[in-house]
């Protein structure tokens, strides 16, 4: 028992000191991808909020492509560039505004393909 009460101490301790450090858990350890905003979310209301779904084509930094699913609280600013932070049992797990040169060169040149 005594084993059981330090771990979870350690535990909260450790994830207390990363959130306060500034580090997102739900970015630990995930895969980014790069998307870029086309057209409007899918406009749901949850009987507090408005939700927007999204379902949009990303590539990693190697330009290897997925098609992720995604919500956010707000609708997302169209043509603006997102990175997305992906776990394969959780999905999309947070996601940032980020500037075109902030994106790696082959997804970026993959993004740019689907524009033309």
């Amino acid at each position: 028992m005594k084993k059981a009460i330090l771990f979870f101490t350690v535990t909260l301790l450790f994830s207390t000191i990363l959130t306060g450090c500034g580090i997102d858990l739900n970015r630990l350890g995930a895969e980014k991808y790069y998307i870029q905003v086309k057209g409007d979310g899918d406009k749901k209301d949850d009987g507090r909020q408005d939700i927007y779904d999204y379902t949009l084509t990303g590539f990693n930094e190697d330009g290897e492509e997925a098609t992720l699913e995604f919500f956010a609280l707000k609708e997302l600013r169209k043509d603006a560039y997102l990175i997305l932070y992906y776990k394969d049992k959780k999905g999309v797990t947070s996601y940032q505004e980020v500037n075109e040169e902030d994106i790696p060169e082959k997804a970026l040149e993959k993004l740019q393909e689907g524009v033309k």
